[in-house]
């Protein structure tokens, strides 16, 4: 049996090299698919109002805190809520500059992914693969907007492992010349933005140690010497300020590990975009392990990268397993696609050279190619399904549909209502985001312990939509004096038939504009509400306070 000499055209369409210009032209074909999915896919979800809030009083001189006076950490993105106020201070609106700069860090993050596998593997055709992975998926779509940190988050993480990978000299031709602080500077930007962030440098320094056999060298030191620079100030800072490392939003948000919300959470992704059959072929990058010395090592070293990035999938893969996932469409898991498919990209450049490395029969190795083109070709289509046959809720988990829509109603009741709500009134919400952004004068609890220690602390009884367990009970909602407790908006008055049962539950209804009509629980009494909303008609008063109607 002889070594093959020659390859297959289509063998040669995928894997041949390709002029630079070449390779720039798809690329920027599929920046442009991208693009066109990010405005089909475009939205601001209501979460991202809560970093707002906590932008626009930094801003007015109150400092970091969802309400004046109160210290309550309730967000979990630090440097996104001082760049949104820094958008507001230069009177840009949070709306349009959150939106621009995840369009921006999306766009980036596919450059570098193309340069990732450009210095990998050379200006082959074959590292489109991983750009087209991720233009053609619509998690990666969907959240270029939103208005929360994520992709913003995405990137820092994907650049701080790509310097790594650079001053490890496991990617392009020599060490980068700067020697490790711009890897710590990016990994620490990345903590500062959201926790995970220590978790991806834990990963970092695990290959590090590795790959220096524990013989770290001064640049390593170097590293994590700026990484602490940028993470333990912030650290400091804020067990001085807020009184805890950890933000409330952990302790109200996640009570514990989940493991079977987690699995459910991971095999819907998985079965999304058709993981399950792309990633035994990651097991192409192990094809150049050798035995040398007695040692396993790598007879290719630009293989350990995508290893690497599979070690990091499956690392973040369990964290999110164990805290149960999220309740937004596959959020918590964008940061690690990049990753994946980058992984995914090496093994199969793997198994080729393998099957043009090994002495099979040439009709075996025929058939092999053949069968590996076919997946290569598959791929990008599996991955593209869900932006045609869309994204169905379940188990608790929304989709970006589902986001948006809430998202629309709730601006517009925060808007409505900073027409007619006074400053000495207060709102118990269970959903603090756009509401509260709107009415930032307002004292409002959200219900769930976002913004309560009280409420974040107290223990589950019963699991159920994940990061919305948690709630306040009456008598604590009533010993804060809450004014309008659970308001909500209609374009209609409610059904008469439901009339009289909202207002023996304590509940009232006026009418606020032609379309907009409040419907809310409240402690204060029926003269009260007449009082308060004189000349406005009013479809229902309580028959009784809401807090004397017993535990709900």
């Amino acid at each position: 049996m002889k070594k093959r000499t020659g390859l297959l055209w289509s063998e040669a369409l995928i894997f041949e090299k390709v002029s630079p210009g070449g390779l720039k032209r798809y690329l920027l074909f599929f920046l442009a698919v991208l693009l066109a999915l990010t405005w089909r896919y475009r939205f601001l979800g209501d979460d991202c109002f809560i970093s707002f809030r906590y932008a626009r009083h930094l801003v007015d001189s109150l400092g970091l805190c969802f309400n004046a006076g109160e210290r309550v950490e309730g967000y979990t993105n630090f440097l996104w809520v001082l760049i949104m106020a820094g958008g507001m201070k230069l009177g840009i609106k949070p709306e349009w500059f959150s939106t621009i700069l995840g369009a921006m860090a999306g766009v980036v993050l596919i450059v570098l992914v193309f340069r990732m596998g450009l210095q990998m593997f050379g200006h082959v055709r074959i590292i489109l693969l991983a750009p087209a992975f991720l233009c053609l998926s619509r998690t990666y779509a969907s959240w270029m907007t939103g208005g929360l940190e994520t992709r913003f988050f995405s990137l820092l993480i994907f650049a701080a492992n790509m310097a790594l990978l650079h001053e490890l000299g496991i990617i392009g031709r020599t060490s980068a010349p700067a020697k490790g602080w711009l890897s710590g500077l990016l990994f620490g930007l990345a903590s500062l933005t959201r926790p995970e962030g220590y978790l991806f440098m834990g990963l970092g320094l695990g290959l590090v140690a590795l790959f220096r056999a524990f013989r770290p060298l001064r640049q390593d030191f170097i590293l994590l010497a700026v990484f602490l620079l940028c993470t333990v100030p912030h650290l400091a800072w804020k067990y001085a300020y807020y009184g805890d490392l950890l933000p409330n939003s952990f302790y109200a948000k996640v009570p514990g590990v989940w493991l079977s919300q987690g699995t459910w959470y991971l095999l819907g992704f998985f079965f999304y975009y058709s993981l399950w059959l792309l990633i035994p072929l990651v097991l192409g990058n192990l094809a150049f392990l050798v035995r040398q010395k007695g040692a396993i090592q790598w007879r290719e070293k630009r293989f350990v990268g995508s290893v690497y990035f599979f070690a990091v999938f499956l690392a973040y893969t369990t964290y999110i397993w164990m805290i149960g996932g999220d309740r937004q469409e596959y959020r918590l898991l964008d940061p690690i696609l990049p990753f994946i498919y980058l992984s995914i990209q090496g093994g199969i450049i793997g198994l080729n050279k393998l099957l043009n490395t090994r002495r099979f029969p040439e009709f075996k190795n025929s058939i092999l190619m053949q069968l590996l083109i076919l997946v290569i070709i598959l791929a990008p289509l599996m991955t593209a399904i869900p932006l045609v046959a869309g994204f169905r809720p379940y188990k608790g988990i929304k989709n970006v549909e589902n986001l948006s829509e809430y998202a629309q109603w709730r601006r517009w009741e925060g808007r409505v209502l900073s027409e007619f709500i006074q400053p000495e009134e207060t709102i118990a919400t269970k959903g603090a985001g756009a509401l509260a952004y709107y009415n930032s004068n307002i004292y409002v609890l959200d219900m769930h312990g976002l913004n309560d220690r009280v409420v974040a602390h107290q223990p589950v009884k019963k699991r159920g939509i994940i990061g919305h367990e948690k709630i306040a009970s009456r008598d604590y909602i009533c010993s804060n004096g809450i004014t309008f407790i659970m308001p909500d908006l209609y374009p209609k008055p409610p059904d008469p038939a439901k009339r009289t049962k909202i207002a023996d539950k304590g509940g009232f209804c006026v009418k606020l504009k032609s379309d907009a009509f409040l419907l809310s629980a409240t402690a204060l009494s029926s003269k009260q509400i007449q009082e308060r909303f004189e000349g406005h008609e009013i479809v229902i008063l309580p028959t009784d306070s809401w807090c004397y109607q017993g535990e709900r």
